[in-house]
């Protein structure tokens, strides 16, 4: 398996480049192959960041099958003011996604999102504020921006920048998929009666954390860090035609 990528180093907070395939936390002590275990094997101290040692300060996390740029603090101090921020939607996230159809060049998406009644896995976007209450939703807010739209066979894709502030659990997946363009890949979201509309048919789903912008714990600077997509990601652009 690849191996995660340091971006960014210091007393505060330490910026990994993720790779597609690995979990960000461990689920239960001594478990390897996930990106808290890789952070705390180089640096020991990150077991004693935040509440749980599982998750070595990670202040966010990304789906097992997303790539891209996951944050860490070096303090606990670090750890309360990155997670604040993402709370507050102060911590600005960036993805990249290829999505199944023709999405408009841009949109918005506010739908709460809830934990599906029947279905552990999954998660649900809520289409009243009944059922959202019902459900004890979360509130979601999602923005997209059209860059590129392409075709494979009949099928048609767009590559579109999405931006949240906060986020709940699958939230982009979710949101993408409630609209009607699913991301191209994600087999949880995407209708299996409709598996045509997904030509591509990748072994993942195409999401990447292009970039993440915050505050500097201990400066106070708002800085930026971005991660280019992967290459496997770029080759599932390669098979499609620009139109």
């Amino acid at each position: 398996m690849e191996e995660p990528r340091i971006i960014h180093e210091d007393e505060a907070i330490l910026v990994i480049d993720k790779p597609s395939g690995m979990p960000s936390a461990s689920l239960k002590e001594g478990e390897r192959g996930t990106v808290s275990a890789w952070i705390v094997e180089r640096f020991p101290d990150q077991a004693g960041v935040g509440p749980d040692p599982r998750e070595a300060g990670l202040a966010n996390r990304l789906d097992n099958e997303t790539s891209g740029v996951l944050i860490a603090a070096r303090t606990d101090e670090a750890y309360e003011s990155l997670r604040e921020q993402f709370r507050t939607g102060r911590m600005r996230k960036r993805y990249l996604a290829l999505v199944i159809g023709s999405p408009p060049d841009r949109g918005v998406v506010d739908a709460p999102i809830a934990h599906h009644p029947r279905k552990r896995s999954r998660m649900l976007a809520c289409e009243s504020e009944d059922r959202a209450r019902e459900l004890k939703a979360r509130p979601a807010h999602t923005s997209f921006m059209t860059l590129n739209r392409f075709r494979l066979g009949g099928a048609s894709y767009a590559l579109i920048e999405v931006m949240i502030k906060s986020g709940s659990r699958h939230q982009i997946r979710v949101h993408l998929a409630h609209i009607g363009h699913p991301i191209s890949g994600d087999k949880l979201y995407r209708n299996p009666k409709k598996r045509a509309s997904d030509p591509l048919d990748p072994p993942r789903h195409l999401l990447h954390s292009a970039k993440v912008s915050l505050v500097h714990t201990a400066s106070g600077e708002t800085m930026t860090f971005e991660a280019n997509p992967p290459a496997d990601f770029g080759r599932q652009l390669g098979r499609l035609e620009a139109v």
